[in-house]
């Protein structure tokens, strides 16, 4: 599964970034049936559980391109999905 990929720390990040962007488009087309753009087959519901509990730790990663690609595919997530939001992390990084 494309996000397992996506945050799997002993993956090259080249390969994890592009897991990333895959995984956004193709949340994208297949997440919500009621959506325009659908197309079959749909995303599981475990599939949609298990990209929704991987995620929030991705948001805190300290590669920003990673956060980026995690960002991106919550937002889509956050669009079409249903069954909860997920949430970021506590972060305990200084951003000064």
């Amino acid at each position: 599964m494309l996000a397992t990929i996506l945050a799997n720390t002993a993956v090259p990040l080249n390969i994890r970034q592009l897991a990333g962007l895959i995984l956004r488009q193709h949340c994208e087309v297949h997440y919500d049936p009621e959506e325009e753009r659908f197309e079959e087959p749909e995303i599981s519901s475990a599939e949609k559980a298990k990209i929704r509990e991987l995620l929030p730790p991705l948001l805190a990663d300290s590669n920003s391109k990673l956060r980026t690609a995690a960002s991106m595919v919550r937002t889509i997530v956050a669009r079409l999905g249903s069954g909860g939001v997920p949430t970021c992390p506590v972060s305990r990084r200084s951003f000064a």
